[in-house]
């Protein structure tokens, strides 16, 4: 069985889901990276699907960038970073992954 992953933002300042997050999601092989999926969060801090479904998950390297910087900046605040990234290796043989992603400004 393939796995599937997903993800959720919540902005724990306001105490709400982040609407709007730009979310990118890369694969890595042999040192090189590859863009796979490009979403938004919605109004429930989901992308309304996989970021990468079932049918394109394979085991390997991935890499999810956050783009919190032009969020924060469309509330009036200012950050110093544009996004952030995390880098997973995930396994095929799991039925799915949910990657909450929690910020605070």
């Amino acid at each position: 069985m393939s796995g599937a992953l997903t993800t959720h933002v919540l902005d724990i300042s306001r105490g709400m889901p982040a609407v709007g997050v730009k979310i990118e999601l890369y694969g890595l092989t042999d040192g090189t990276s590859r863009l796979l999926n490009t979403v938004m969060s919605n109004e429930d801090g989901r992308v309304g699907g996989a970021v990468l479904p079932s049918e394109e998950f394979a085991s390997g390297v991935y890499e999810l960038l956050f783009y919190v910087g032009d969020y924060f900046r469309s509330l009036g605040i200012t950050t110093v970073e544009p996004f952030f990234w995390i880098r997973c290796r995930f396994a095929s043989e799991y039925p799915s992954w949910i990657l909450t992603i929690m910020f605070h400004c």
